[in-house]
């Protein structure tokens, strides 16, 4: 959104941030706004468009081993297919056996593609890693344009306003990430709270089973429900240090 200001070449939109005309590579009087103050009016835009969606990380990532565990399940059984096609294409095996055997990983393919369907509205990846992504991405964009700078076909007014251009998308880019990693510390210290609070829980457990307040049979049942919890809160405080760079 303009903010009122104009380049004095081409007389069009232009931003604070912005030291070039993006229209014309005008150079753009920018001494009456300090560096913080731009630095603070970007801060202040991403944090008015980030939102960060809990339930969509918490679904994505509580879920992630098992769709992955069923995408290599439905890979191998693909694979073991045209093995078996293939052997029969060749003649090293007769329809005879190869025809059952085809059939019934078919059937164990429906039934990984069934699985699969309580997780066909979650993305593969989340906001924040594609965000990673294009921030790696424009910070070798900007070593590409480093290396330009003696390039006698390109002038330094280009290479200037190019620089400024993968500058500026960086600061944008990890100004996002920034408010995102914020919600994800949050979070993490969350699950590390409850993680503690169900390992305590699998103690007390043990005690009540060793006193008699619980039989072995009932020790064991609860006992594995806590361990899946435990097993899904550590998965999910892994993957959140993965994601704070």
């Amino acid at each position: 959104m303009s903010n009122g200001k104009s380049c004095s070449s081409c007389s069009k939109a232009v931003e604070d941030t912005w030291r070039y005309c993006r229209y014309c590579g005008a150079a753009l009087a920018r001494a009456e706004m300090k560096k913080p103050e731009i630095v603070r009016n970007i801060t202040e835009k991403v944090k008015s468009k980030v939102n960060f969606d809990k339930d969509l990380y918490f679904n994505v990532l509580s879920t992630r081993s098992e769709r992955t565990e069923l995408l290599k399940q439905k890979k191998e059984v693909n694979n073991d297919i045209k093995s078996l096609l293939e052997q029969l294409e060749t003649g090293v095996i007769t329809k005879e056996y190869a025809l059952p055997k085809i059939s019934e990983l078919k059937k164990e393919v429906q039934k990984v593609k069934s699985a699969e369907e309580k997780f066909k509205d979650l993305p593969s990846q989340l906001p924040v890693e594609i965000l990673i992504d294009q921030i790696d991405e424009a910070e070798q964009r900007l070593k590409k344009i480093d290396l330009l700078k003696n390039d006698p076909a390109i002038t330094k007014e280009a290479i200037a306003e190019a620089k400024e251009r993968a500058e500026e998308t960086i600061v944008l880019l990890k100004e996002e990430y920034s408010v995102i990693a914020g919600h994800l510390k949050q979070w993490q210290s969350d699950v590390k709270v409850d993680l503690a609070k169900e390992r305590k829980n699998l103690e007390q457990l043990y005690i009540r089973m060793k006193t008699g307040e619980l039989t072995e049979e009932s020790y064991e049942e609860k006992k594995k429900k806590k361990v899946a919890q435990v097993s899904k809160l550590v998965n999910i405080n892994d993957m959140l240090e993965n994601m704070l760079r």
